[in-house]
Order: structure tokens, then sequence, then C-alpha cells
């Protein structure tokens, strides 16, 4: 399940949708976003590449945005299963 899917579907936009059909989500680009209002922005795409954006943001000083895609099919198996084990449960 993706992330856009998984997200919960709120009230106001369930009677918008029953008014003008289904609505289409989309991946919202925080990078253009955060330059929209002046600020640096980059985007990871992978693990490795989080700290030498990281590095580079504080480098380039001022407001920078790193946006970081999460996993979220690894939520299960971390915040149930490790802990639950880790517990002794």
């Amino acid at each position: 399940m993706s992330y856009e899917r998984s997200l919960p579907f709120s009230h106001a936009a369930a009677k918008l949708t029953r008014r003008i059909g289904p609505l289409q989500r989309q991946r919202a680009d925080f990078v253009r976003h955060a330059e929209s209002f002046g600020a640096k922005g980059s985007c990871v795409g992978t693990a490795d590449g989080l700290v030498p954006a990281l590095e580079a943001a504080f480098k380039a000083g001022g407001v920078h945005l790193v946006a970081v895609p999460v996993d979220y099919s690894e939520n299960i198996r971390v915040l149930v299963d490790e802990l639950r084990s880790a517990g002794g449960n």
C-alpha cells in the first residue's frame, strides 16, 4: 500500500469526492514547496545520501529542507515485532 493510500480520507474530501468524482492524489514536492518560500531544498534518494545532504545543507547555511522518503512497510516489523520481542511478550 502506498503512503498516499494509507492516509485517512477526511470527511471534507469525501464530500468533495461525491460532488466532483474521485480525487487524484499526487506526491507532494516538498523541495519545490520550500524553494517557493525562498529556502533551499534537496531530496535524499537513499540512506547513504542522508549524511552528505545534511552536510551540504549545514555548509550552505540559511533555511534548507532535506526531503527524506520513508518506507512505511517497515513499521510493523520495527514498531510491533521487534518491540514485542524486546519486551519479552
